[in-house]
């Protein structure tokens, strides 16, 4: 794995360890930072609430016999693996790498720029090889756990802006398809992915993961959906006691800046590669409850358990439930306890909120009716002033003169 720490390596090393478990060792490169060496930054890795289901179904040193931390740096030559690591690596019987490594600017020319180079100078590589290309991915849908999202990148720093009342407006083309695909279901198709190339000996050289061609009525419905849930679910996120919102709020701005274009525009992509792999996962898994082929079948059996990779019949109202009160609890680590207390601020502001609404319309109106009552005034001065002239042309002479 190249690297390991981002939100989508975290949860594809998880899924391999709860679901892959018979692989033999999994090497993560780790870039050495100041005063933490490798191997104690993948055991705070896994620390995380992510990987509690890993240590209930698998042991407390599971993970830590599995998972072998490289020292390196994606920045420089080789790297930054040393000789000896390398000589390790490549005695090792190494059978896939997966590249997470990606940086979250949204500049798609420069990345696009990258992925025509490695199609261009990847013709005479010895291996074959997969391009895996989600669009906005968010909080997991069920594994390991509902909700989990460790970031304010994409939605989540949304919801939380809604939520805090920080974000009451923003530039969006209504009609836009939101491509939110969940972290739980990217992490199954990269790892889904080159065993579908290895049993087809394909010669597949991309594939979208996305929500939009295929699941467009899904995806109007996030909208509406996503302004009911926050109705609902907003007062889970009113807790700003251990936040500095000067600070969320600048966070909020330069996203809102890096998301403008893509709300005001969106992509339809065909998918056909993905759903050769869905299709493929589903006869394995038929096979296995059919019973054909007793070694093959408990094989099937381990490798297909929850293995969802589309996002068809997604249920977009719980989803996005789960996704907001997962912000609340794993990205700004509040008391879930506290959620009655919140509920009842939130009521609170509310009353003030519809209290200011109608204070404000009041003053409004009266205002405007003073205003109204005010020109009526003058207009009625002036129709005297007028009638007075034509009446009198001397007088009207004598204003002309002047």
């Amino acid at each position: 794995m190249v690297p390991r720490r981002g939100f989508i390596g975290k949860s594809v090393v998880e899924k391999l360890l709860r679901s892959c478990w018979k692989i033999d060792k999994i090497f993560i490169l780790v870039r050495a930072k100041k005063g933490s060496v490798p191997n104690e930054r993948v055991q705070q890795l896994l620390t995380s609430k992510l990987f509690d289901k890993v240590r209930s179904e698998r042991g407390e040193s599971f993970a830590k016999e599995k998972i072998v931390p490289v020292s390196g740096d994606m920045g420089e030559d080789n790297l930054g693996i040393s000789e000896e690591d390398e000589r390790m690596l490549v005695s090792s019987n190494i059978s896939v790498i997966i590249h997470s490594a990606a940086t979250i600017k949204f500049d798609t020319f420069t990345k696009h720029l990258a992925e025509s180079l490695f199609l261009e100078e990847s013709r005479t590589l010895p291996f074959s090889f997969v391009i895996i290309r989600p669009t906005i991915v968010g909080a997991t849908l069920k594994e390991p756990i509902p909700g989990w999202i460790d970031n304010y990148s994409g939605a989540s720093g949304l919801f939380v802006a809604c939520g805090m009342g920080l974000l009451r407006s923003m530039m969006a083309y209504p009609d836009a398809v939101a491509n939110i695909v969940p972290v739980d279901i990217v992490a199954n198709i990269v790892i889904a992915s080159p065993w579908f190339q290895s049993i087809n000996k394909s010669d597949v050289k991309g594939q979208h993961v996305q929500a939009g061609s295929d699941d467009s009525k899904a995806s109007e419905s996030l909208g509406s959906n996503l302004v009911i849930n926050f109705g609902a679910t907003s007062s889970s996120m009113v807790d700003t006691s251990n936040f500095r919102v000067g600070l969320m709020y600048s966070k909020l701005h330069r996203a809102l800046q890096s998301l403008e274009y893509f709300t005001q525009h969106y992509w339809e992509w065909e998918v056909n590669n993905l759903k050769r792999v869905e299709a493929k996962m589903k006869e394995v898994q038929l096979r296995a409850v059919e019973g054909i082929g007793s070694d093959a079948n408990k094989h099937d059996s381990d490798w297909t358990k929850d293995w969802n990779v589309s996002i068809e019949g997604l249920n977009w109202a719980k989803y996005i439930e789960f996704y907001c009160l997962g912000t609340k609890k794993y990205v700004m680590k509040e008391d879930m306890a506290m959620m009655g207390k919140a509920r009842h601020r939130m009521k609170k502001l509310k009353l003030i909120h519809y209290g200011l609404v109608i204070l404000s319309t009041l003053v409004t109106g009266k205002l405007t009716h003073l205003v109204i009552k005010l020109i009526m005034k003058l207009w009625q001065i002036l129709k005297k002033q007028s009638s007075y002239i034509l009446r009198h042309p001397y007088q009207k002479q004598k204003l002309l003169n002047v």
